[in-house]
């Protein structure tokens, strides 16, 4: 016995024959003690799918020899294939042995007829002939499919006429048919399409194409039309209009440069929305050609959309001129220096634009933005909030504790040390009598359970401070927040409310503008530092949204821990800022280091 095909190339046969997954022939043999004789025996194994031939004849031949059969294994309907009974060989056979599988539909017809044989170590199958007889056209084209796409009406092989509609953007068409029977062979015009397999690929021309699909089995043929009709090309869309000028009044425009690929974000992040610093030098703009304050500037994007802006600092004659001017952009990308805009002036006829309110709308989440460029006076609403809804007021509104005016990080910031202070040093004079403060409205929330703030904070004593407070000190339930910054600690920054205290790890350098962030979540803050995050930790906020909303805090019940030091661009929202906004926030505003935005000639 030799036929002793190994698994691997048993399931090489797989892939020629699927209806039988291997057939194995193994000699099992085992010791007759009292004979003292081996005896030998064929196992076969076969695939589930031979149970659906209504009869399967199993033969032992010699060396694939038809003629010469050895014996039969099995004959009839095949209930469990991977049961066939296993043949027991004679004890003369020792010779190259085949195995022959034939199966039968219910009419008797010779459906597969396969021989298996092991020629020196190689597996091999010999399928023989069987006759099939004609199949009617109508019958034999089981799928037509073209090829991206699935057909739109599905295919109906009853029908020999069919159209296929194609939008402009498909130029060729291939076509899969699927024949009832491997023998049929289709035809497409020149083509000679495979079984199963797609076309070469037929170049189609606007209109209708038609396409002549044969379809041949047996001694009978039959045609099918497809109709392909490729639509005409939609407007060019890829050589966009020329962007309508949306200023050709004015004389001169430069293109700003928008870079912030070089600041190490996360890739692939976006920021929308956000209000960019652009700083103006005699450099970059000669204030000569430009209004005396700045009011025909203007900005747009390079297919013509207008852009919001506000002016806050404005000086053509210190220094050669300067100005601050923040620009509303629609999306920047973290790792793209591809955002550009157009900024324009040089119109005598011009009138200012400059609108806080669009810049940093309400409904983006701005709750209030204090840019702290005003001289104090003591007067109602006097610190304009750039939303429009929420002004400060100085100290008590009766000309006392009032901050003073200072030069700033983005132009002019606020002195808040009280009057007492000299040198940095607290005198014996100090009391809530002369601590500077800037009071918002009561009604004023800077978030119920999600809020930002940010702002620019230097410190100058080791004296603790309270920076901002919304509610009233001490008072259980009614203090909403308050962030303080702890001089006697070294300027470590907390967050607290009446039987919640949050010491961060976060720290204020003394004599130095820092940018502070704090994102709550509602239930967890995040504190940045210069544009990082450094700490994060659980917390919760008080309950109660009316109160008190004072920067440099000081109150007379108690909570006498009045701010000691300087303040600028001080942002609220109640609103989640990204880390990228963090990060931006912080590299746009700060003085040092090269500029994100940077105005360069046409």
């Amino acid at each position: 016995m030799t036929l002793n095909p190994s698994r691997s190339k048993w399931s090489e046969w797989l892939l020629l024959a699927p209806l039988i997954a291997f057939v194995l022939c193994l000699p099992q043999c085992h010791l007759d003690q009292s004979a003292g004789r081996e005896e030998k025996y064929v196992t076969v194994h076969l695939n589930d799918s031979l149970k659906r031939f209504d009869s399967v004849d199993i033969a032992i031949l010699v060396a694939a020899d038809t003629s010469n059969v050895v014996g039969s294994m099995w004959s009839g309907k095949l209930p469990d294939p991977a049961a066939v009974p296993s043949y027991r060989l004679d004890d003369a056979e020792d010779r190259a042995l085949a195995i022959r599988v034939r199966a039968y539909n219910a009419s008797g017809q010779l459906i597969l007829d396969m021989i298996i044989s092991k020629v020196g170590g190689t597996q091999t199958v010999q399928n023989l002939p069987v006759y099939v007889p004609p199949v009617p056209p109508s019958l034999a084209l089981a799928a037509l499919q073209p090829s991206p796409g699935a057909l739109v009406p599905a295919f109906d092989s009853a029908h020999k006429d069919y159209t296929i509609k194609l939008s402009y953007a498909e130029s060729t068409l291939t076509l899969k048919a699927v024949p009832a029977f491997a023998e049929a062979s289709l035809h497409a015009g020149a083509l000679v399409l495979k079984s199963g397999q797609a076309s070469e690929p037929i170049h189609l021309n606007v209109g209708d194409n038609p396409i002549t699909v044969t379809v041949a089995a047996g001694k009978d043929s039959g045609a099918y039309t497809v109709m392909a009709m490729r639509a005409p090309a939609p407007p060019d869309t890829t050589h966009p209009p020329i962007p309508v000028e949306p200023y050709p009044a004015w004389k001169y425009k430069r293109i700003v440069d928008i870079k912030v690929n070089s600041l190490g974000m996360n890739k692939g992040t976006r920021v929308q929305g956000f209000p960019m610093l652009l700083r103006l030098t005699d450099g970059t703009l000669r204030f000569s050609q430009a209004g005396a304050s700045g009011q025909d500037i203007r900005f747009a994007t390079l297919d013509g959309k207008v852009l919001p802006y506000e002016i806050t600092y404005w000086d053509a004659f210190n220094q050669k001129g300067s100005a601050d001017i923040w620009v509303r952009l629609d999306t920047l990308k973290s790792d793209d220096d591809s955002a550009r805009i157009y900024m324009y002036w040089g119109n005598p006829n011009a009138t200012s634009e400059s609108d806080g309110s669009k810049v940093f709308p309400s409904d983006d989440g701005f709750g209030s933005v204090l840019h702290l460029s005003e001289q104090a006076k003591g007067q109602a609403a006097e610190f304009k909030d750039a939303t429009g809804k929420n002004h400060g007021t100085g100290g008590s509104g009766d000309g006392k504790n009032l901050p003073k005016r200072i030069d700033g990080v983005v132009g002019y910031g606020q002195d808040f040390h009280p009057a007492s202070v000299v040198g940095g040093i607290l005198g014996p004079l100090f009391s809530s009598l002369d601590q500077g403060t800037i009071n918002l409205p009561s009604t004023f929330d800077p978030g119920n359970q999600i809020w930002t703030f940010q702002a620019w904070i230097c410190r100058t004593t080791n004296a603790d401070g309270t920076i901002f407070q919304k509610g009233e000190a001490m008072v259980a339930g009614k203090q909403r927040f308050k962030i303080r910054c702890n001089g006697a600690n070294g300027g470590q920054v907390s967050i607290e409310r009446e039987g919640a205290i949050y010491f961060t790890n976060v720290y204020l350098a003394a004599n130095q503008f820092d940018h502070l962030g704090v994102v709550y979540n509602g239930n967890k803050a995040d504190v940045y530092l210069n544009g990082l995050l450094k700490d994060s930790k659980i917390w919760s906020q008080g309950g109660e949204p009316l109160g008190r909303a004072v920067l440099g805090a000081f109150t007379a019940n108690g909570d006498n821990a009045g701010y000691v030091g300087y303040m600028d661009e001080v942002w609220f929202a109640s609103a989640i800022r990204s880390p990228e906004w963090m990060r931006l926030s912080y590299e746009s505003q700060r003085q040092a280091g090269a500029p994100i935005a940077v105005l360069r000639a046409l």
